[in-house]
């Protein structure tokens, strides 16, 4: 509905500007990823949580678009698969993010070793998992999340994101009609 799309792009340009990231990029892999989740596994709220944890934790590590893409990838893998493998946790996200595996493990409550037994046993839920995981990784990088979205980069991605949206906001107005009638 249009109400449910306005409410997806505040929550897309809010976040993307509090964490400083792209918002078209931050948008992309979020509609991906809140495509690829059961709504009747995770509400509305659930998947945004899920979400914002593990770009916060994108952010805490400065990623680059092209590293926070594998990140985001694998996030999405997990929830369409319904199943948390270890290919997708170790050889995507961890490569990214080191503290990833463990942090898994310590969302779910057991040691690194029982999460890949767990995980080849096929025991590891997607939607019981994935919110555990952003829980825990939000945690991890809160003490120095404000440190990390106050640098050029972050501000400049907030620049851009005032810019995209002053255009979308023009375009919309019309704008773009009348200067293409006047010339």
């Amino acid at each position: 509905s249009p109400k449910e799309a306005a409410e997806t792009m505040k929550f897309i340009r809010d976040e993307s500007n509090r964490l400083g990231l792209d918002m078209l990029q931050f948008g992309a892999s979020f509609n991906k990823f809140a495509a690829a989740v059961d709504p009747k596994l995770i509400d509305k709220a659930g998947i945004k949580e899920i979400f914002s944890g593990v770009a916060e934790g994108v952010t805490a590590f400065s990623l680059t678009a092209e590293e926070s893409g594998f990140v985001y990838r694998a996030l999405t893998q997990i929830a369409s698969k319904g199943k948390v493998s270890m290919e997708e946790v170790r050889r995507q996200m961890a490569e990214q993010m080191p503290n990833a595996l463990r942090l898994f493990a310590a969302g779910m409550g057991v040691s690194v070793e029982k999460f890949e037994e767990m995980a080849k046993q096929g025991k590891l839920i997607s939607q019981e998992v994935l919110p555990k995981f952003a829980r825990a990784m939000h945690n991890e990088v809160l003490p120095v999340l404000d440190e990390m979205t106050d640098n050029m980069q972050a501000n400049q991605n907030r620049m851009n994101n005032a810019f995209k949206t002053m255009a979308d906001q023009l375009f919309k107005s019309g704008l773009n009609k009348a200067v293409t009638a006047f010339f």
